[in-house]
């Protein structure tokens, strides 16, 4: 099989890596489960995807460069794609891209038999036109408590291009049995009970239910994008939101929640809007769960949304739709304005739209991750595309047992919800922080269990505001180490405290190491897009259940340019300060060298009369010596001579004998005086620099 998988090269967002998701996720998953050899996979994908996509057998990797796809700048990304995907472009444009992949694709040995893609590609069409294109998003489910799944749309993308052109036709043909319906109501009910008792906002909501007489959900999505710009023709989140405020009637809520991975309400903002809109519902604890949007679903009435995927989940919940997005989920929408929400229709039974989804639309991962599965959907597929077969008619049961299919996710209902932000993966808050407009802010706990530090071993911590209070669970015990990354980027941070609790009581931990470039106080400025801070251990053998820590955080990301020049100022006082301590030091020793010197001189002095005085005595003791060798030596030839004259010299030796004792008596007197000892040092320095010793 020859496959031409395209992820989208143009640089969307402005953002290089915006795509990075999609390769390590869902395209590597579709790549793997391809990893046959027989397979001839062509990957197309842009400049900086490229430098980190790793090799595969089986996989050409194609790279496009903006130079090329802008045309030379006559086009910008969103405008481009906004036409390839309302099929607007002009004809130029349109051979232009014909001939830059016919030129990047010449090593094609024939077309391929597919296409995979994640965004319109009407220029693949035109040079490919026997080719399947099969267009790839997450489909109903995506996050927990669901499985992941995604759709496979011969048609085009937004989530339900094929379900808008045939539904009507489908609904009709497609006949569901009672056994069925049960098994589909089973799961809505399952679905319903479990975000209901999990849900984490019931209390925050229960006093809007009472002072409102509907409330409306409206997920806010991310702008610059063409699935969002293209649709509609508001050209920014906020403008989006105040439409909906102004337009929605005032006994009406209307309850806002973010992307989860594009936050754009400021704290100005939020405090504008309550100000100025009393229907205007907004908690800070919708950002501390991950996908929020699904929890209050059960709360409210209706949804409203440009092309939000919360639009098609209301079809768990039978909930009202208000579509505001062109040509989105028409299928299932029950109005197009805002203004005749009262005017809405209760919604009718979407069971049969729901099982027809779950059976054959949205195909969960573990089937791809089946090789055997998917290797037999897209051969069937294109054989069924080759036949000229109606599109209509495309899809197929997922399973031959379709109750079997939904008994599947009944079963496999994640429990372990709702999600914190704190504990998401890396590669999910990593995709959060490329994608966030503004780099989402969190701390890092990093615990190193033996193997140095990980990222398998990091706990995440959103900050959401200056002041924070963080208590980090550990729950283990041989933690050899913990390195705290206070924000995942540059900023000021003072921290007042930090300390574990163990299963001895509460410690306080220090700070051992920083690798901020300014320490002042508690304070570390961090001029690194990496602040790290080792702290104090000693508690291997001790099960530690948890961290705390109080941080106030001065700044985040960009740092006031008067920061900078108060630290200049401060090394500049200090740097004053350390110059008079060292004049002041060096005056000090000076005075000191002085005094010794005087000293020195008086013991150099009176270290003269005693050399002199030595001398003296050593001479004598010289003398004495040599008298007394003459003396042995006439001894020796008298006793020769006569004994008589030998002790008569006897006598006179034993009175120089003593003489020679006293005179050693007085000598060591002196060498064992208080003044000879003390005078050691310079007559050794004397002896060394005296011009004997030179010579």
């Amino acid at each position: 099989m020859n496959i031409l998988f395209y992820v989208e090269p143009l640089i969307e967002l402005e953002k290089p890596y915006f795509k990075k998701g999609w390769l390590t996720g869902v395209c590597d998953t579709i790549l793997t489960s391809l990893s046959n050899p027989a397979h001839n996979i062509t990957l197309v994908l842009n400049e900086a995807l490229s430098f980190g996509f790793e090799n595969r057998a089986n996989v050409e990797a194609i790279t496009l460069f903006q130079r090329e796809l802008l045309n030379q700048g006559a086009y910008n990304q969103l405008d481009l794609l906004i036409s390839w995907y309302w099929a607007s472009y002009g004809e130029e444009q349109l051979e232009y891209y014909k001939d830059l992949f016919s030129e990047k694709l010449s090593k094609l040995s024939s077309a391929p038999d597919v296409i995979l893609t994640f965004s319109p590609v009407p220029f693949l069409k035109a040079l490919f036109p026997e080719t399947l294109i099969l267009h790839i998003e997450y489909s109903l489910f995506s996050r927990k408590p669901f499985i992941e799944t995604w759709y496979f749309d011969p048609i085009g993308m937004n989530g339900g291009a094929y379900l808008n052109k045939y539904w009507n036709s489908l609904q009709a043909q497609f006949q569901v049995e009672d056994t069925e319906y049960d098994k589909v109501k089973e799961f809505k009910a399952k679905v319903q009970n479990l975000l209901t008792i999990k849900s984490p906002f019931k209390e925050q909501l229960a006093p809007y239910k009472e002072k409102f007489d509907k409330l409306i959900l409206l997920p806010l999505q991310f702008s610059r994008y063409y699935l969002f710009d293209g649709l509609t023709h508001y050209r920014s989140q906020f403008d989006y939101l105040l439409d909906v405020l102004e337009k929605v009637p005032a006994h009406t809520g209307v309850i806002v929640t973010t992307h989860p991975e594009f936050s754009i309400l400021s704290k100005d903002m939020i405090e504008f809007l309550q100000k100025n809109y009393s229907n205007f519902i907004y908690d800070q604890t919708f950002e501390e769960y991950y996908a929020s949007s699904q929890y209050l679903l059960a709360e409210v009435d209706a949804v409203v949304t440009v092309s939000s995927s919360v639009g098609l989940q209301t079809i768990l919940w039978d909930k009202e739709l208000i579509t505001l997005g062109k040509d989105f989920l028409d299928f299932i929408a029950q109005g197009k304005n805002i203004e005749r929400l009262d005017d809405l229709s209760k919604r009718t039974d979407t069971d049969k739209l729901l099982y027809w989804i779950m059976t054959h639309y949205a195909v969960p991962k573990f089937r791809i991750q089946d090789s055997e599965w998917f290797e037999n959907f897209l051969s069937r597929s294109i054989h069924m595309y080759r036949q000229g077969e109606s599109l209509g008619k495309f899809y197929y049961p997922i399973d031959d047992d379709k109750t079997g299919i939904v008994q599947e996710y009944i079963d496999t209902l994640d429990q372990s919800i709702p999600e914190r932000t704190t504990a998401l993966s890396y590669d999910t808050l990593l995709k959060i922080s490329q994608n966030n407009t503004n780099t989402m802010p969190f701390l890092e706990c990093y615990l190193d269990k033996g193997t140095g530090f990980t990222e398998e071993d990091c706990i995440r911590i959103k900050i959401q505001g200056n002041v924070m209070h963080f208590e980090i669970p550990i729950d283990n015990k041989g933690i050899s180490a913990i390195r705290l990354d206070p924000v995942n980027s540059k900023g000021i941070a003072t921290i007042s405290k930090i300390s574990i609790v163990t299963e001895d009581g509460l410690d306080e931990l220090d700070i051992l190491e920083a690798n901020a470039e300014y320490i002042r106080d508690r304070t570390f400025y961090f001029l690194n897009n990496d602040p790290q801070l080792l702290l104090e251990w000693n508690y291997e053998d001790k099960y530690i259940q948890k961290l705390m820590l109080d941080i106030e955080y001065r700044a985040i990301g960009a740092i006031d340019p008067e920061v900078f020049l108060d630290i200049i100022k401060e090394f500049s006082q200090q740097r004053n300060d350390i110059s008079q301590q060292y004049q002041h030091y060096q005056q000090q020793t000076q005075e000191e060298i002085d005094a010794l010197n005087h000293q020195l001189s008086e013991h150099q002095e009176e270290n003269g009369h005693h050399v002199q005085k030595i001398n003296e005595l050593m001479k004598q003791i010289s003398d004495y010596q040599i008298k007394l060798y003459s003396s042995n030596e006439a001894y020796r030839k008298l006793r020769e001579d006569t004994e008589i004259e030998g002790l008569r010299k006897d006598s006179e030796i034993q009175a120089l004998q003593n003489e020679l004792r006293l005179t050693t008596s007085r000598l060591e007197e002196l060498f064992n005086s208080y003044s000879w000892k003390i005078t050691k040092p310079i007559r050794f320095v004397k002896n060394k620099i005296s011009p004997k010793n030179k010579s």
